[in-house]
């Protein structure tokens, strides 16, 4: 399948219908599935939340708190939310869990508190100044959110008679709309994190389903565009590029990486990572970047992770064998990976040599967080120490939400609260914690 049939199956999949859904953002009734669980000693028996030093979807696309305390001991779900249509990847502020939610003609963000689950309130943010005619054949999708101190930014992507457009949109934390700024051409990049955000910018990847043309904008927190940045002719953005050391590093699907100062959107560097695509998918770079303060973590669709220098694109290493349609978790000077038998791997980032190999195994998410690691897959989240010894599992259970399609929910983790908060596609969202 090339990049462009994979652009139009996505399409395909976010862009639908689903006969007697409910309003955008709203939760199932207690008759469908418990607002909250049963078990109500979970809701109080939580330790004081760690303060939110990492804002999700930050420079360095953690989306989660690295300092927050994990849950130990007698762990379970302390509760647990299903939207209608499937959410969005979280993210959290000191108090608040907020999630992007969309039906076939309205996208809403929705505020959960973060401890137990209750709901603050429901924003619907549909497109500004459709016409009728729009409004007939319109489609609409959170393509992303992330949050800095004076609010949330969410960028939706929609289908009217004109073909695919996009937005960004910024809101307050009690959900008001501060502004809305219409992007200049294209969509948010379906498969990336759909906004990045820095102290002073607003980074948002572009493509265009209907061309190979694909590129960056970046604003500043008032919804003014700061610069525009397109990738060469027949090249499209492979997925979420990430900021560090004061540049955007944005992945193409020919494999090429470009860094691009986020001040003034001039070029720093440009290097061709990913040379092969032995599985013909038409992208070589399959799945969102990551960096530090050295390198830029590289996932190559020929199973190889390859680590580039932030300075001038040098390869410093490279390790085949390397699940890449996993996301990696860096901490301090240590990559979490997935290797190709599914087991979560430590390697030393200097130099791409094995720290440990885990004998647990997962096929989703990872993060790492106050040195421990979570990993998920579609039946179990788990808990590992620095040496990679297993401290928890929490049992991911079929068919609580209705319309479950087995196994295959593509779960994402974040770590905040004390707690960690699972999303899966079929709509829930656990939160994972210990008693007091």
């Amino acid at each position: 399948m090339n990049r462009r049939q994979i652009l139009a199956s996505a399409g395909g999949a976010l862009f639908f219908s689903i006969p007697g859904c409910l309003r955008s953002g709203q939760l199932r009734e207690d008759n469908d599935l418990p607002d909250e669980f049963t078990n109500e000693e979970y809701l109080h028996g939580f330790t004081p939340g760690a303060l939110w030093s990492v804002s999700g979807n930050d420079v360095e696309r953690s989306a989660h708190n690295k300092q927050t305390t994990l849950p130990s001991g007698d762990v379970d779900a302390a509760w647990l939310r299903w939207f209608e249509n499937g959410p969005t990847r979280p993210i959290t502020d000191d108090q608040y869990l907020y999630v992007g939610d969309s039906d076939a003609k309205n996208s809403a963000i929705t505020a959960l508190e973060a401890k137990t689950g209750t709901r603050e309130w429901t924003e619907t943010v549909a497109p500004l100044d459709l016409s009728e005619d729009d409004e007939g054949d319109l489609r609409s999708q959170v393509a992303g959110l992330a949050y800095r101190g004076e609010g949330l930014y969410v960028t939706i992507n929609y289908r009217n008679d004109r073909g695919y457009e996009g937005q960004l949109i910024a809101l307050t934390t009690d959900g008001d709309v501060r502004w809305r700024e219409q992007l200049p051409a294209g969509v948010v990049t379906a498969r990336s994190r759909g906004v990045l955000v820095t102290d002073d910018h607003l980074v948002v990847p572009l493509s265009d389903p209907n061309s190979s043309e694909g590129g960056v904008v970046v604003y500043d927190h008032d919804g003014e565009q700061q610069w525009r940045y397109a990738l060469q002719d027949d090249e499209d953005v492979s997925d979420a590029p990430c900021i560090a050391t004061g540049a955007v590093f944005l992945p193409s699907d020919s494999g090429r990486i470009t860094a691009i100062e986020i001040d003034d959107g001039s070029t720093r560097w440009e290097a061709q990572v990913v040379k092969d695509d032995p599985k013909e998918t038409g992208i070589r770079i399959q799945d969102p970047l990551s960096a530090d303060e050295d390198r830029v973590y590289v996932p190559g669709v020929d199973d190889t992770l390859y680590v580039v220098s932030t300075t001038d694109g040098s390869v410093q290493w490279k390790r085949p064998g390397t699940e890449t349609n996993v996301e990696i978790a860096v901490m301090d000077d240590t990559i979490y990976l997935q290797d190709a038998n599914g087991g979560i791997t430590a390697v030393n980032a200097d130099d791409g040599t094995d720290r440990w190999k885990s004998e647990h195994v997962v096929r989703f998410g990872i993060v790492a967080t106050n040195n421990r690691i979570i990993g998920t897959d579609s039946k179990r989240t788990i808990a590992l120490n620095s040496s990679g010894e297993l401290q928890w599992e929490f049992r991911i259970q079929k068919g609580e939400a209705p319309g479950d399609a087995g196994y295959v929910m593509n779960p994402y983790p974040i770590v905040a609260h004390d707690m960690v908060y699972v999303r899966l596609a079929d709509g829930r969202i656990y939160a994972i914690g210990a008693r007091g």
